[in-house]
């Protein structure tokens, strides 16, 4: 299973533990072994069969950023998750959303969640950006949106595609 939204990572794995909440309610993502947190994952901003999306600020870069949360403890919904990090670190293309870092965390050496860290895409999904342009215009949107959407989804597909991956 290879997810278009998240095509794109520069990371190695590393473990990671501990979701606390903070004050304000939100969720603190801390390095093992270290109190000081380096996420804070506030609202959801996406839900899928594979992952939760959350929208969290980098406490360490100070920039925002988006976090997919895979949680099972099936070990093989892990795996596909790490499988998946794996290959957006092979992506670098300008129409592929791009990865930061992937990390694990669970308990005995058993990993019973996977985090994504990717750059957060505040626009909207491409249907509802799609929706609001027609909603906007009362019809169509214009050829020229139809093209460009059309051509960059083409050239990242092209992208994965040099790199053996067929989606």
């Amino acid at each position: 299973v290879f997810s278009f939204w998240n095509l794109h990572c520069r990371a190695t794995l590393s473990l990671w533990s501990s979701s606390l909440p903070s004050e304000s309610g939100n969720m603190m993502i801390c390095r093992r072994g270290e109190e000081k947190p380096a996420f804070e994952a506030s609202d959801i901003i996406g839900r899928g069969s594979f992952g939760i999306i959350y929208r969290a600020e980098d406490l360490q870069l100070g920039h925002r950023v988006a976090l997919k949360l895979v949680s099972s403890k099936r070990q093989h919904a892990i795996d596909e998750a790490i499988a998946e990090a794996k290959l957006l670190l092979m992506m670098d293309h300008p129409n592929v959303l791009r990865c930061h870092e992937y990390f694990a965390e669970g308990e005995a050496g058993v990993a019973t969640k996977m985090w994504i860290v990717l750059d957060l895409m505040d626009g909207g999904d491409l249907l509802q950006i799609y929706e609001g342009r027609r909603q906007v215009l009362a019809g169509p949107p214009e050829a020229a949106f139809v093209r460009r959407v059309i051509s960059s989804v083409g050239s990242a597909l092209d992208h994965v595609h040099s790199r053996g991956v067929v989606h």
